[in-house]
């Protein structure tokens, strides 16, 4: 017999995080604070972004373990969101978190060249003044603006193509992190975990990126005060998904 997987419930993860967050609304706020100001502290010239990526990664992705101890019966204390920093595990998280920005950047960067074309060095140059405070000059900024009116369609395709074709590796990045940070597994059987997941029910796995991506956008549109809510209503689900599927005979 094949290790088949049962559909994913989403509805049922999003509904049960929800109420988890409703627990304990306030921890899970602090957090997203927390990881917040590391994201700050990240942009000052004294320091480096790396440290807002070290850091924030990392809290975010202590959500895992206190949403885990909070569905199993365990008392959650706010210490859980720190679980992520230990050796083994942290060392894990940086290299997700290196993998997911890697290959966000490069489907970006692959689906503006094919939405762009022949005017893929002027969206570069776009990119570059942007990036450098030295080239934005009024002029500067007002031709950008102007680029920008322009290509409205095409920005919006890159995004919408981007954003599909991230999918599978959003998917793989959120379940092998809660497996190394729950299960304490390395890397490699924690990605197989997830591979395996994908390839048994790709349709259902899908649906629950897509809310996800749902919840996450509305956060934004919220003035961005909703993401404070929606990344941890997002990380429970996941958390919902792994205990569900997890504890489902494989055989």
């Amino acid at each position: 017999m094949t290790n088949a997987i049962p559909p994913f419930r989403t509805r049922y993860y999003f509904a049960s995080a929800f109420k988890m967050f409703g627990a304990y609304p306030l921890q899970y706020i602090g957090i997203m604070i927390l990881a917040a100001l590391s994201g700050l502290l990240g942009r000052l010239p004294i320091m480096s972004r790396v440290f807002s990526f070290l850091v924030l990664q990392p809290l975010i992705t202590g959500i895992y373990s206190f949403a885990h101890n909070q569905a199993t019966g365990e008392v959650p204390l706010f210490m859980d969101f720190f679980g992520a920093f230990s050796k083994k595990k942290y060392i894990s998280i940086v290299v997700i978190s290196l993998f997911s920005t890697m290959a966000f950047m490069g489907i970006l960067a692959l689906s503006a060249y094919v939405v762009f074309s022949d005017e893929f060095p002027a969206l570069l140059k776009v990119r570059e003044v942007l990036m450098d405070s030295s080239m934005q000059s009024p002029e500067a900024m007002e031709n950008i603006a102007e680029f920008i009116t322009n290509h409205i369609p095409n920005l919006m395709a890159i995004f919408l193509i981007a954003s599909i074709a991230f999918i599978p590796v959003y998917f793989i990045v959120g379940y092998t992190g809660i497996h190394v940070i729950i299960k304490n597994e390395g890397l490699m059987p924690a990605a197989k975990a997830a591979l395996t997941i994908i390839k048994s029910a790709p349709a259902q796995v899908v649906g629950f990126v897509l809310f996800s991506y749902m919840i996450i956008a509305l956060g934004f549109a919220l003035c961005g005060v909703g993401a404070i809510i929606a990344f941890p209503i997002v990380n429970i689900a996941f958390v919902m998904a792994f205990i569900d599927l997890d504890n489902r005979p494989k055989a």
